[in-house]
């Protein structure tokens, strides 16, 4: 039997699901505008199933319930393929609108990753709360595209491998490697986990500005 937030977490799975669904349908149409077909984004989908069934077996095989932890991973998975793909085809067709349409891509999508993640930190409802988090993924993970063109386009060919690895490093390292014990400090101190994650908006926000920054000046 479940109780109080536990209770909530399990409910949240179904709608994640929807989310997960509504994802891939997003991945599907915009990989159908890049490929001008409706058949060959089929076979880069069929990825996202296998990845997704392997963590769905790690999870049986340790008995674990598929809870809304486990639902907003998956959900993870699909706003990173989802917004990368969306990243680069905005940056394509922002080509003659904007300069540095890259960096403008970059600064114009992080902005309302951070307004949609403080509104999933806020709001009452924990299925609201997981479909926010879900276009926060997407509208977040859309500079990842425009910044690999980047690389690739301001480097020279015998250095983009070490550019690219100091890229991902310089993601992990400043991300997900410090966030936790940052976060987790800011919780203990304050006794209130919600406005210790608040720190997540906050950090969007700020690569917003840095990215407008970059988009406006140089």
């Amino acid at each position: 039997a479940w109780s109080a937030l536990t209770r909530s977490e399990v409910a949240a799975g179904s709608l994640a699901a929807l989310v997960f669904a509504l994802g891939l349908v997003v991945v599907y149409l915009v990989l159908s505008a890049q490929y001008g077909s409706y058949i060959d984004p089929l076979v880069i989908l069929m990825t996202v199933p296998l990845a997704i069934l392997g963590a769905l077996l790690f999870l049986v095989l340790n008995q674990q319930v598929n809870n809304v932890y486990a639902q907003v991973g998956l959900v993870t998975v699909v706003g990173g393929l989802g917004g990368t793909l969306l990243g680069g085809w905005l940056a394509d067709r922002w080509q003659h609108r904007f300069k540095n349409p890259y960096l403008a891509t970059s600064a114009l999508t992080m902005f309302p990753a951070s307004i949609l993640a403080l509104a999933a930190l806020n709001v009452p409802n924990v299925n609201l709360s997981i479909l926010l988090v879900g276009a926060a993924q997407v509208c977040m993970w859309c500079y990842n595209g425009p910044v690999n063109t980047l690389i690739v386009n301001s480097t020279s060919p015998w250095l983009r491998a070490r550019a690219f690895s100091l890229s991902i490093l310089s993601i992990h390292l400043l991300g997900d490697a410090i966030s936790p014990p940052i976060i987790g400090a800011i919780s203990d101190a304050t006794g209130n986990l919600t406005l210790a994650v608040c720190l997540v908006p906050v950090a969007l926000l700020a690569g917003s500005l840095t990215w407008t920054w970059g988009w406006r000046r140089l």
